[in-house]
């Protein structure tokens, strides 16, 4: 999908859109929380259903942003309850943190200085590393 967002036009909701297209759509919100739930990979499926459902970036950014705040805190708790929590998964995550919280200044930055057709192909960019991500995690083991 990252590869497909990147080379075609950047899509406008219409109120004549196909009834299937727009089933199809629907349907892909809640196979994002299902693949979650199973995965915790449902987020190349929230985005890509964002990506035609949200036209503007601002409002695009700031769901998918809670959506994630929120999963992950779930996924925290149940980790912590479930005892998953030691010293190398902590060291892991003090080293993760200040990486996300630069990625977050980045991003802030260059939201409000990208227009939203390099916006959206930066997206489905990071969706494309994502997958690579993912790939090499289930080959390595």
């Amino acid at each position: 999908m990252g590869g497909y967002g990147l080379v075609r036009p950047i899509p406008r909701p219409s109120a004549d859109a196909s009834t299937l297209k727009q089933t199809a759509l629907a349907a892909l919100l809640p196979l994002a929380g299902i693949v979650h739930g199973a995965f915790t990979t449902g987020g190349p499926l929230a985005v890509v259903y964002a990506a035609r459902a949200i036209p503007d970036k601002s409002v695009f950014r700031v769901t998918l942003s809670m959506l994630w705040v929120t999963l992950n805190t779930l996924m925290i708790a149940r980790f912590v309850l479930a005892g998953s929590y030691n010293a190398p998964t902590l060291k892991l995550t003090a080293t993760c943190l200040p990486f996300t919280v630069l990625g977050f200044f980045i991003g802030t930055w260059a939201h409000y200085r990208l227009n939203e057709v390099l916006f959206r192909r930066i997206v489905y960019a990071v969706l494309i590393a994502a997958a690579m991500g993912l790939l090499v995690s289930v080959a390595s083991g």
